[in-house]
């Protein structure tokens, strides 16, 4: 069953350039890697504690190895005091960096449960003057796939991660930590993330662009543009205003 199945609908700002024209003329959006955000804690971690010998050994038996193979390890790489030999410790800590560092090359795809956030147009759409593209959620398509679109979960505490713990399914945890949290201070975007294989890259729109909405203050030229491109493609397109005497956008 899908997560949250409640939000059947992700949304995406785009200001007015060739770019987000790109997006309807190509069917593809510019995944970012983490390091090119405008928030330098954004998919950042902070390693609360180095790897153990235990830490490795509780792994093994996670992921169902023997005994006998839990005794030679231990045999070999294990020194009197019950700790890792140095030579070993260096493998492990390598491994599990290596993770961390394939992670930071994924691509990230950023949208939001809501289409009329005042602050998201202001920000993101060139103050009201660009668009907000609408993609429908469904379990049968990525944006339901909670394994590579979740989320983001707003803390105050910066993430911290235990590499001991993530031995037995490092990639889980390292994701969950570094593309999926971002301080609270972000909390009003409401965000989403989509994750691709590789960052600083073109990817395939995750689902059809459903609706595309005008900002409140698009221009005549690129409204035209906008507008030409969904008719072509039988995508709806509507208008944004502001409400009448309210801090509200309605469509």
């Amino acid at each position: 069953m899908m997560i949250y199945p409640h939000i059947t609908k992700l949304y995406m700002y785009k200001p007015p350039n060739a770019y987000t024209l790109d997006i309807l003329i190509n069917n593809r959006l510019w995944a970012a890697k983490p390091e090119r955000f405008n928030d330098p804690f954004d998919c950042d971690l902070e390693i609360a504690k180095g790897v153990t010998a235990e830490d490795v050994l509780a792994g093994m038996r996670e992921r169902g190895d023997g005994e006998q193979a839990i005794e030679k390890y231990k045999a070999r790489y294990i020194d009197a005091d019950g700790e890792l030999i140095l030579e070993k410790q260096k493998q492990v800590d390598k491994v599990i960096q290596n993770f961390i560092e394939e992670n930071r090359n994924f691509g990230v795809v950023c949208l939001s449960e809501v289409c009329d956030s005042i602050l998201m147009w202001s920000h993101y759409a060139q103050s009201h003057m660009g668009i907000c593209f609408e993609f429908i959620r469904a379990r049968n398509n990525p944006l339901g796939d909670e394994e590579i679109c979740s989320p983001v979960k707003y803390e105050r505490n910066y993430p911290k991660i235990d590499l001991g713990q993530m031995l037995p399914t490092p990639d889980g945890q390292t994701m969950k930590f570094m593309m999926w949290t971002k301080s609270c201070e972000w909390s009003y975007e409401k965000e989403w993330r989509l994750i691709t294989d590789r960052g600083d890259f073109v990817c395939p729109l995750p689902e059809k662009i459903s609706r595309v909405i005008l900002g409140i203050r698009i221009e005549d030229v690129f409204k035209s543009s906008i507008e030409t491109l969904c008719k072509a493609r039988d995508i709806q397109c509507v208008q944004a205003r502001k409400a009448d005497r309210a801090f509200r956008i309605e469509l």
